[in-house]
């Protein structure tokens, strides 16, 4: 998944991000 510093809704991501 992108993990760039934004916060967004994990939705077609292939990971769930860390800081929502």
């Amino acid at each position: 998944a992108m993990r760039s510093g934004w916060v967004h809704p994990n939705i077609n991501m292939e990971n769930p991000d860390t800081g929502m």
